[in-house]
């Protein structure tokens, strides 16, 4: 086993024989509860090597067409964010992970626009580095999020903490930060005029996790895609997800969005029609061969403990080289923590 992984027992949170069960992959979401999901099989890796913690870390404002912004981080894979501006209202994507940081987006929105509050704020996954901000945004700030996202956030706010110490190192980070909850949710599919300008909030799945959403403006093609897709040198990282059912969500996606900007919630940005579409077709590449190869390896009788050796990430997934000297590339130990991390968890999903 490669050194950068340091495995850990999680067996309270086994993943049960009856886990996954009757899932539904229509794009209906049900909540995990329902269907007795369970985070992380046991020994599952900490990632380690690549650190999300933010200090230094400046948000500098691209725009990508008369309005919309992408607040582009200046150290990677720490988060990215957004603002779009309507005629009459401010969306932002996402609220990052602690005070300083939400800070320095409303920051933004001040020198973008010259006001205070924004008018919306939209978490595109519960993860505490997109969510932990929530509670230093205006009171007036309407927050609208997937059911799901609500629910975990919610009920897995501590928990949240912990886990994020192994991409972080230090809980002061985020150990201030207050719950604050979504005030509205959506299931499927909801629109929300700005002024001029209509947002559209998509769920198409499971994908990283739970409740994974996208932003996407229909008229500029712009796509704020959260941790369901990484930025250019990335892989799929399967944490609470579902393999095959993370396949079916980019298939969903595929099919249903024209997309000519991606901002993805961490990495570069990706443009152009055919560069993302490559993108979004190697996501399904690797997840398919994710899921033939663990299946073929385990029908063959190779043990959990020994799969990862068994099935290291293969060398065609690594960034090239161009983007292994840009800020927008993962360390070759960061993406083999990922897929360490997506074997021995498809090794037990049924």
């Amino acid at each position: 086993m490669r050194l950068f992984l340091k495995f850990v027992c999680i067996t309270a949170l086994a993943l049960t024989s009856t886990a996954w069960a009757g899932l539904d992959t229509g794009t209906t979401a049900l909540h995990p509860k329902d269907r007795d999901m369970i985070i992380i099989p046991p020994n599952l890796p900490q990632i380690h090597g690549v650190k999300i913690r933010p200090a230094g870390v400046e948000l500098l404002p691209e725009e990508f067409a008369p309005g919309v912004y992408g607040l582009i981080s200046t150290k990677k894979p720490v988060d990215n964010s957004g603002v779009i501006i309507g005629d009459d209202s401010i969306l932002v994507i996402d609220a990052h992970i602690n005070g300083d940081m939400a800070g320095k987006i409303l920051a933004n929105v001040k020198s973008l626009t010259g006001r205070d509050t924004p008018d919306y704020l939209f978490n595109t996954n519960y993860h505490g580095d997109h969510t932990f901000g929530n509670g230093y945004f205006p009171e007036e700030t309407h927050i609208i999020a997937h059911r799901i996202t609500r629910d975990l956030i919610d009920s897995r706010f501590e928990f949240e903490k912990q886990f994020l110490l192994a991409l972080v190192d230090d809980p002061a980070v985020y150990a201030a930060a207050p719950k604050r909850l979504p005030d509205q949710v959506f299931d499927e599919f909801m629109e929300l005029d700005l002024g001029g300008r209509v947002v559209q909030f998509h769920y198409f799945g499971l994908g990283c996790g739970p409740g994974d959403s996208i932003v996407y403006l229909p008229e500029e093609k712009i796509a704020w895609t959260g941790n369901l897709i990484l930025g250019p040198s990335g892989i799929p990282w399967v944490i609470e997800g579902h393999a095959q059912e993370y396949l079916q969500t980019m298939a969903r996606l595929i099919e249903t969005l024209d997309i000519e900007v991606v901002i993805p919630g961490h990495g570069g940005v990706l443009t152009g029609k055919d560069r993302i579409r490559t993108h979004m077709l190697k996501f399904q590449t690797y997840l398919a061969e994710l899921i033939s190869e663990t299946d073929r390896l385990k029908q063959s009788g190779v043990a959990y403990e020994d799969i990862v050796e068994a099935f290291p990430l293969p060398k065609k997934y690594l960034p090239p080289a161009e983007l292994r000297e840009t800020s927008g590339g993962y360390p070759d130990a960061l993406l083999e923590g990922w897929h360490a991390w997506n074997v021995l968890k498809t090794y037990v999903e049924p």
